[in-house]
């Protein structure tokens, strides 16, 4: 099994829920890699270059055809026309990078907090969060109120955001479509868990990755155990 990593707090959230039973099946399952499509430079480079610099989306077309294999560049570019109706019907004046955070979930465990920028609007700015996702609901229930919550005490707790609003736009295919939409989710669509829930939904995701972990140190450990070599089981000092 690949060695266990925590993931980034939106693909975390989908771990929670169930009993530490499911928890463990869910990141055992999911260790193994994913689909090998990327959509991080758009994520985080091309479409601030958009916001801020006015860039086309012709040239992030361009850009995304030049650079990215035609498997990656096919689903980047659907996701990047799904967004082309978001950006036609809100206002910008720029966007602010925002560092990633860490937000602790016990036992020296930090689950990764990287929402790409802020986008700069009088009327209403508000933190931007593109879901690339093409499976919808994923975010339904638990997983959901997980993400909302640790949002909310790691970024909206700080002073500089708490008057921010979010734009969570899900860029996932509509039930019954192969054809990305664009649907958008802003804080108060969301339910967040209170402090006792989301410790109690944190307690089991550690108990389940630390038992998920525990065949992976066992692997790791055997695979760097030296060879013996003949007559090693040999006492060292032998008596008489």
């Amino acid at each position: 099994m690949a060695n266990l990593k925590l993931p980034t707090v939106q693909h975390f959230s989908t771990h929670c829920g169930g009993t530490v039973a499911d928890i463990r099946k869910r990141i055992e399952k999911r260790a193994g890699g994913g689909s090998g499509i990327s959509y991080e430079t758009l994520r985080t480079q091309w479409l601030f270059d958009r916001f801020q610099l006015g860039i086309d989306a012709e040239q992030i077309e361009k850009a995304i055809k030049a650079t990215l294999k035609p498997k990656n560049a096919k689903h980047n570019l659907a996701a990047l026309q799904a967004l082309s109706k978001y950006i036609k019907e809100n206002s910008f004046s720029g966007a602010i990078r925002v560092d990633p955070r860490l937000f602790p979930i016990g036992r020296g465990l930090y689950v990764p907090v990287n929402p790409p920028f802020v986008l700069i609007d009088a009327r209403r700015p508000r933190l931007f969060w593109p879901s690339f996702w093409k499976t919808p609901g994923k975010l339904n229930g638990i997983p959901g109120r997980v993400f909302i919550s640790i949002l909310e005490r790691e970024m909206f707790g700080r002073s500089d955001f708490r008057s921010l609003d979010l734009d969570f736009v899900d860029l996932s295919c509509p039930t019954g479509s192969t054809t990305r939409g664009a649907r958008v989710y802003n804080r108060k669509d969301f339910h967040s868990l209170s402090d006792k829930e989301l410790a109690q939904e944190l307690e089991k995701f550690v108990e389940a990755y630390f038992l998920a972990k525990e065949p992976v140190s066992k692997e790791r450990a055997d695979s760097e155990r030296p060879t013996q070599s003949p007559g090693s089981d040999l006492p060292l000092f032998p008596e008489g």
